[in-house]
């Protein structure tokens, strides 16, 4: 997409974008800064790197878990994922689970309400990028993502630099909280109802023909790399910055160079998608850089802003990759969230597998290598799918032109039989549209009578009584004898 199509569709649909982008962005300010509530409330009590990596992999979990229940419903009961009502009482559990952190004062009832709070997370991701795909147009997709959770992760660090003390563990920050969550609700309000989505519906054919199995199978892939990165990701970041022993409030002044990643890696997809893959593959050394470089720095704040560049970029491509499954194929709508939650899945599997080889430097190169060549592998196969699935596209396309240039061509000589007049020809079209007499006149701007008159003439031409023997006299052969 060029330059000037990209900041007219931006113009065109800017009421769209800008709700969105609020959406997306009071949720990631919330969630961001919700988390980061836990986190210190827990490392006050927990100590230990292997402590932290546990309870991270708990939080992304149950993310993971909320994501997946709002699939779900999306997917068996859209009249109720559909509908504001439900996307507004998630902000309303957010808020509900957040007071239990400061109702919580021992690990037994404070890692509970945290989970509880990832989960409800879980279920206001699902319900922004489900808006996301329906709301706002492919070629400013990125944009209006990497905006907002750029704008989420700088009010993060905002509210967590607020006071003395740790602002995030004063109850007092449940007020901003709240705050936040009812600007969000007045969003969701004004956002409405999710619409109808307008991709395809044709399941029966996608599942025959082998471009529609190819472009199940893209998906598979691209869930597949996308996990892979996770884990990855987190794995090589993770050993030099846990052997850093200052890391005193690096992390929320580090996501706010997070923003400027998001921001960059939005308008980067929207221009060029492949691009953006590209880049996201390419960024894979930068975690192996990490380790070869491990024992010649010891700063926090550097370590956390080379991964949030890197994350940056995957952040956005993975929102932007499934939201444009969804968009595509009506059949994946539930699916919106599809790259959060395979991201957050392999990002979880990678706080998992840390402790394990955190302490042997050879076999995390070995694992890590390893994980390397599987999303390489998943990478090219993903590549070919689009092709194959593209190729399919185009097939389809082609044959629907020839279909329909057969049809007109059929019309015209059915017309050219009977002597039709040009005027007759279009209410003849209409006729076999299904349109009735009413619609007529409106599509032709000719009145009741004279829609009458041309019906009449046409049933004598061709000797039909009716409609119906109308119809099946075109789309029979026995004129053409």
């Amino acid at each position: 997409m060029n330059i000037e199509m990209y900041f007219s569709t931006l113009k065109k649909h800017s009421r769209e974008a800008l709700l969105t982008f609020l959406y997306i962005g009071l949720s990631f300010l919330f969630s961001g800064t919700a988390f980061l509530t836990w986190y210190h409330r827990l490392g006050g009590i927990l100590k230990g790197a292997n402590a932290g990596l546990f309870f991270a992999f708990l939080a992304y979990a149950a993310q993971c878990f909320g994501m997946a229940v709002y699939g779900i419903i999306l997917r068996r009961f859209p009249e109720i994922g559909k509908r504001r009502v439900f996307s507004g009482g998630i902000l309303i559990l957010e808020i509900m689970f957040t007071a239990l952190l400061f109702i919580a004062k021992d690990p037994g009832t404070m890692v509970p309400a945290g989970m509880l709070l990832n989960f409800s997370i879980g279920l206001n991701a699902g319900s922004y990028l489900t808006v996301l795909s329906v709301n706002v147009s492919k070629e400013i997709r990125g944009t209006v993502f990497g905006l907002g959770s750029g704008f989420g992760s700088v009010g993060s660090w905002i509210i967590s630099s607020m006071g003395t003390n740790n602002f995030l563990l004063n109850e007092r920050v449940l007020i901003i909280y709240s705050v936040i969550n009812a600007l969000n609700l007045i969003v969701v309000i004004l956002l409405g109802n999710l619409k109808e989505y307008e991709g395809s519906t044709s399941k029966n054919a996608s599942k025959k023909e082998e471009g529609g199995r190819k472009k199940y199978r893209s998906v598979v892939f691209a869930a597949a790399v996308i996990l892979l990165f996770g884990v990855i990701n987190e794995l090589s970041s993770f050993y030099p910055l846990a052997n850093v022993p200052d890391q005193s409030n690096v992390l929320e002044f580090s996501r706010a160079f997070y923003a400027i990643s998001l921001v960059i890696a939005g308008v980067v997809n929207d221009l060029n998608r492949k691009l953006g893959r590209m880049i996201c593959i390419v960024l894979l050394v930068v975690p192996f850089i990490m380790l070869a470089l491990r024992d010649y720095y010891n700063n926090a704040f550097l370590i956390l802003l080379v991964n949030y560049l890197v994350t940056g970029f995957y952040s956005v491509f993975r929102a932007v990759c499934f939201t444009d499954y969804a968009t595509d194929n009506k059949e994946l709508y539930f699916l919106a969230m599809g790259g959060l939650f395979f991201g957050r899945f392999g990002e979880g599997a990678g706080f998992g597998i840390a402790p394990f080889v955190r302490d042997n430097m050879l076999l995390l190169i070995i694992v890590n290598a390893a994980l390397y060549g599987l999303i390489i592998l998943s990478s090219i196969l993903w590549v070919y799918s689009d092709i194959a699935g593209t190729k399919s596209d185009v097939s389809n396309d082609r044959a629907k032109d020839a279909s329909e240039e057969d049809e007109e061509l059929r019309l015209k000589a059915f017309a050219e039989k009977y002597c039709f007049s040009p005027r007759e020809v279009e209410v003849l079209e209409q006729i076999l549209e299904g349109s009735s007499n009413g619609e007529i006149s409106e599509k032709l701007f000719i009145s009741g009578n004279t829609v009458k008159f041309h019906m009449k003439n046409i049933l004598k031409k061709t000797e039909c009584s009716n409609r119906t023997e109308l119809i099946s006299l075109v789309s029979g052969r026995s004129w053409q004898d």
